[in-house]
């Protein structure tokens, strides 16, 4: 049998994988699970990074019931400008929605042409001429600039700079895009984006929803700190099902890291992104929601915890899109990106892989949620 390099490849990073998967059993077995340390809400901590454009109470905070880890978590927080909300729509009368779209998608720090992607999304490119009315996109990877952000930061809270030109030419940020698009926004930094070049300006990146339904209930899920801070951002959206009832959905986009540091190195495999995973979920009211993020699951699905954990509090859909999401050289494509979704009785979800990348190294995941009045 003649194998080329790419079947090779592909041999070596599953026997990878195995090796890796045992050597972390051998070592949990040695040195016992890692702490945990559940979340609370914590709104009397008034740092700068922790507030939001209209004042601290705008956004709640929920951290993690650990001292030493929430004053590391401190440090890389003081490197990040303020939570942005821009409100487009006033959170008036529920308006009718019989059916909703949702999008999950890792825009790779302005790498994706976000604005472009909207209209075709409005155009109904991707729904063969059919509009949504309404739609709420939970995006990773997202980024701000300008003199919000801190100009310095220690080196040890600064990773690396990503700054790649989507396809439209010009890198756009976050809050630009939402007054463009006219869209509801919540935007919670998570991280520096490098260091400020030249005459340029300070950035961070992180998690945003962009909405044409208004956000209500803002909240801000502080995730163990595993090699980077991670912070995921919730809301609420509200409507009218075709029989004049009245829904919520809670929404929430977050990042999982790829790997973790030393010692506990050997935990990237998985164990890391489950100690996310059960932090995040723990922190979501048992109501009906949607879940999006680009969750990292780059190892073998059995020793991705976190998928078992979500898929446990998620039920829908029952047969996800299991196309890649992400390109890996000579190395199989990896599905890293997720959609998960708790719905009431009767109503129904779905998703799908787009397969134009629009500028990013992820494909958007586009679902929708169609609303029913038999609850």
């Amino acid at each position: 049998m003649r194998l080329n390099k790419m079947s090779i490849s592909k041999s070596v990073y599953v026997v990878t994988l195995l090796a890796i998967g045992c050597t972390v059993s051998c070592s949990l077995w040695l040195v016992g699970p890692p702490d945990r340390h559940p979340a609370i809400e914590n709104n009397g901590n008034t740092s700068p990074c922790r507030c939001g454009s209209s004042g601290c109470a705008e956004v709640r905070w929920i951290e993690l019931d650990d001292e030493s880890a929430r004053q590391e978590l401190e440090d890389w927080c003081h490197t990040v400008g303020p939570v942005v909300t821009v409100k487009n729509t006033e959170p008036t009368n529920a308006p009718a929605v019989d059916s909703l779209a949702f999008v999950s998608w890792n825009t790779h720090v302005g790498g994706g042409n976000l604005v472009g992607f909207v209209r075709d999304l409005r155009a109904g490119v991707f729904t063969e001429g059919r509009r949504p009315d309404h739609f709420v996109l939970l995006l990773q990877e997202v980024f701000r600039a300008g003199p919000d952000v801190p100009m310095t930061s220690p080196e040890i809270f600064s990773p690396k700079k990503v700054e790649v030109a989507p396809p439209a030419g010009r890198r756009i940020d976050i809050v630009e895009v939402a007054e463009t698009l006219k869209l509801n926004l919540l935007y919670v930094p998570s991280m520096r984006n490098g260091r400020p070049g030249p005459g340029g300006l300070a950035e961070d990146r992180g998690n945003a929803i962009l909405s044409t339904l208004p956000l209500i209930d803002l909240a801000a899920i502080e995730l163990p700190l595993e090699r980077f801070r991670r912070v995921a951002a919730a809301a609420t959206v509200c409507g009218r099902d075709p029989s004049g009832g009245v829904w919520n959905l809670r929404v929430c986009t977050a990042h999982f890291d790829t790997r973790t540091r030393f010692p506990r190195f050997f935990e990237s495999v998985g164990a890391a992104r489950k100690r996310q995973a059960e932090v995040l979920i723990g922190s979501l009211p048992e109501t009906p929601a949607v879940l999006g993020g680009d969750l990292n699951t780059w190892a073998l699905e059995s020793l991705e915890g976190s998928l078992e954990l979500i898929g446990d509090r998620f039920q829908h859909p029952k047969h996800p899109d299991e196309s890649p999401t992400f390109e890996l050289r000579l190395l199989p494509d990896r599905r890293l990106d997720h959609l998960f979704f708790d719905l009431p009785e009767g109503f129904t979800a779905h998703y799908q892989r787009l397969d134009d990348r629009y500028g990013s190294d992820h494909y958007p995941l586009l679902g929708f949620i169609q609303l029913t009045s038999n609850r």
